[in-house]
């Protein structure tokens, strides 16, 4: 930071010796310094801008990688029936999210490195055009609050670009995971229209926030010539002072890191406020409900012994995502609402006090009729229910096969025998 400052100081002291001095003769060793400011201020202030983003950029990375471990470890880990999280939603978590922290982390020093380039920029601007900097410093004071209240414009596009983000994707995941009955029904025409309508919205969202971020950065780009025009309008105009050389060039030089302190303000705010808003996503889903999981008995005695001890277990009663048929906030129903792997909005799945016991080499049939507990059974054998009380022992391994509903492509009576003869 301070060796921004070399160049223009030393250009200054530099034309003030030129000034002085009448007549031949041997520079002096202040004029031999003062050049080497002007040369080797901007070399040493470059390198010192390479190792901030080489040790971001290291830091980013390990973040990258800590935020994916942690995410893709959640997601093994959450109950599905206590949030609306998707797979879309996840892959946004992944994908957008993190990739929004990583490209900051560079940048984060910068935050605090231009803020205080700013300020002391105006405060040399001070020191060597006196009250004549007043004029750059209005046309700042200006800028600052429309930029705030362009920062909170952005902060809620940035929302809702995501949340319209992770409905295309999970409306794009759904479609997929029922591609096969979408074929055999004929319903692509109705599909692509639905998600091409959710892409079209997403789409003006980021349409609006590019057309800010572009204004903003026109405004800041211009308040650095309007901030020096001021100041010198107001210098000679106003206060009639005269503007000499070291002045006049040593102004221009500040302006100039005005400049670019104003240009990438803007682009490492935007990008915090991206980063911050990724970082509340991947917190909220990070903070959701765990399973018990594996019951920690797992393991011991012999493989295949299977028992549960007056367990009792309850579906979490915030259901996932919205009831079949209901409209989300765009007007859009969800496509399948009936092929989505988790429960409807009927009342949570209960089982209450109920013992079981296989022994190794003993095959167990759970019968009953639709929604009285016999997948839930299965899930509290894998941990997937919470457990409100009892005891649950599966020892050895554990392989889980899940129903899935599907249609052959065959006729309906082999699809009703599937191979038995008739």
């Amino acid at each position: 930071l301070l060796m921004v400052y070399a160049a223009p100081l030393g250009m200054s002291r530099l034309i003030d010796f030129v000034d002085e001095r009448h007549g031949g003769g041997s520079l002096s060793g202040a004029a031999i310094g003062y050049g080497c400011l002007v040369a080797l201020g901007p070399l040493l202030s470059a390198c010192g801008d390479a190792q901030t983003f080489n040790n971001g950029w290291l830091m980013g990375t390990r973040i990258r990688a800590f935020l994916t471990h942690t995410l893709a470890d959640k997601a093994l880990r959450f109950d599905p029936c206590a949030s609306s999280a998707s797979v879309g939603e996840l892959t946004n978590l992944l994908a957008v999210d993190a990739n929004n922290i990583t490209i900051f982390t560079p940048g984060a020093s910068w935050l605090f490195l231009e803020g205080a380039q700013l300020v002391l920029t105006l405060a040399l601007l001070f020191y060597i055009l006196g009250p004549g900097a007043l004029g750059g410093l209005a046309v700042c004071l200006v800028f600052l609050p429309l930029n705030a209240v362009v920062m909170r414009v952005i902060k809620r596009l940035q929302d809702r670009l995501m949340k319209q983000k992770d409905r295309r994707m999970a409306a794009v995941s759904e479609a997929l995971g029922a591609i096969r009955t979408i074929k055999l029904n004929g319903w692509e025409d109705e599909f692509e229209a639905r998600i091409g309508a959710l892409r079209a919205k997403e789409i003006a969202t980021l349409r609006a926030f590019q057309n800010l971020g572009a204004i903003t950065s026109t405004l800041w780009l211009c308040a650095p010539s309007m901030a020096a025009l001021a100041s010198f309008l107001v210098k000679n105009v106003l206060l009639h002072e005269d503007i000499t050389a070291s002045q006049g060039f040593t102004s221009l030089t500040l302006f100039q890191l005005l400049s670019v302190s104003m240009t990438f303000l803007p682009a490492v705010l935007n990008q915090a406020i991206q980063s911050w808003v990724g970082l509340r996503r991947i917190a909220r889903f990070i903070s959701l409900p765990d399973v018990d999981g594996l019951p920690a008995a797992a393991g011991g005695g012999e493989d295949g012994f299977v028992e549960i001890s007056r367990g009792s277990f309850r579906w979490s009663e915030a259901s996932i995502g919205k009831d079949a048929g209901e409209e989300g906030e765009d007007g859009v129903a969800p496509l399948l609402a009936g092929q989505a792997n988790r429960p409807t909005a009927s009342p949570p799945a209960t089982l209450d006090t109920i013992s079981l016991l296989v022994r190794p080499g003993e095959l167990a049939l759970v019968c009953g009729p639709t929604g009285c507990g016999k997948s839930s059974v299965l899930a509290a054998l894998c941990g997937e229910i919470p457990r409100l009380g009892g005891t649950v022992v599966c020892s050895g391994k554990i392989s889980y096969c899940p129903q899935r509903a599907f249609v052959m492509n065959a006729t309906l009576r082999d699809n009703i025998l599937f191979g038995s003869p008739y």
